[in-house]
């Protein structure tokens, strides 16, 4: 019952209502020993015991939901950057590995549509498919690189995590550097080497939203002074 409490206690509704001034700190600790007699949600017993309002915790509950959904992007789309934001160069820029997230003062919940596994599929299949074609210009060095790279790098970061197909953003990348020679390189081993930039300046995912979703955005996330010059990518097909 202990540990079970000690679950409850980090409650992160409660928390939220704790510092938006809706309930104060003996309320939630009696409202969390009420949870944990009755087996009643957190915000039932808060609502019950006419501490917030119906209203409060629904906007609560919106706001949470939004930053749950911040989060699980933030944590899949940092996933592969976390080698480059681990060598930026803080000395140079006091914010060189800012990451931020613009939340939004809007609810994420209203007119958003779950995708269904069919469309899911849609999603991944245009993905991949996508990314197969990019792999192939890679190889034979038939790349647009009018973006100076910028379409390496996303078919790069697509094929290493699947799963950022599901989602859209404006993507802006600027200050690209690369080393003098560097090239797309097809290894005897059958291997393709990706000549990756040296240095980004910046990287902008603005209007972050699930894939479909025109009107209900996550935010933006912003990642700056990304170095790159230790770095090496080599793609290996398997038949």
């Amino acid at each position: 019952m202990h540990k079970r409490q000690e679950i409850q206690q980090k409650s992160r509704l409660g928390l939220l209502l704790l510092n938006k001034g809706f309930i104060t700190r003996p309320q939630l600790d009696q409202a969390l020993r009420i949870q944990s007699e009755t087996g009643m949600r957190l915000g039932e017993v808060l609502v019950d015991q006419d501490w917030i309002t119906e209203r409060q915790l629904n906007r609560s509950l919106k706001k949470q939901s939004r930053y749950r959904y911040a989060a699980a992007f933030a944590a899949l789309l940092l996933g592969p950057l976390q080698p480059f934001m681990a060598s930026a160069n803080i000395d140079r820029d006091p914010i060189s590995s800012e990451q931020v997230m613009e939340k939004k003062d809007r609810t994420l919940s209203s007119g958003l549509t779950a995708l269904s596994n069919q469309d899911m599929g849609e999603v991944t299949a245009q993905g991949v498919s996508g990314n197969l074609d990019r792999l192939q210009d890679i190889l034979a060095n038939t790349l647009d690189t009018s973006d100076n790279g910028q379409n390496s790098l996303e078919t790069l970061t697509n094929l290493l995590l699947p799963a950022a197909n599901l989602f859209d953003a404006e993507v802006e990348m600027s200050n690209i550097t690369y080393a003098e020679g560097r090239e797309n390189t097809l290894n005897s081993d059958g291997s393709i080497a990706i000549a990756l930039p040296t240095h980004i300046g910046q990287i902008a995912f603005k209007n972050v939203r699930v894939q479909g979703s025109k009107n209900d955005q996550l935010g933006d996330l912003v990642i700056k002074n990304i170095d790159l010059s230790s770095v090496s990518a080599k793609i290996r097909i398997h038949n």
